[in-house]
């Protein structure tokens, strides 16, 4: 299903969407101050990581190891 709807409305939408989400994050960690937290960055490179090191967006063609090998998953942030 489709449907055409003014640029507007589909911004004011997303805003919404976004402020929804972010006063979710908020409550969670206000409830749990220790939990994890992750950049927006880390969550981007674990979704393309296919295996810890190397990642979708790396170059496998030089058969050496360039950069950090990683591990499964984003790295801890630093708190906030």
């Amino acid at each position: 299903m489709a449907a055409v709807v003014p640029i507007e409305d589909f911004s004011a939408l997303e805003d919404a969407i976004d402020r929804y989400f972010a006063r979710e994050a908020d409550r969670d960690l206000a409830e749990n101050p220790d939990a994890p937290t992750y950049s927006m960055s880390e969550v981007v490179a674990a979704i393309f990581d296919e295996e810890p090191g190397k990642g979708a967006a790396r170059s496998t063609r030089s058969g050496g190891a360039s950069g950090p090998s990683g591990s499964c998953g984003p790295s801890r942030s630093q708190p906030r």
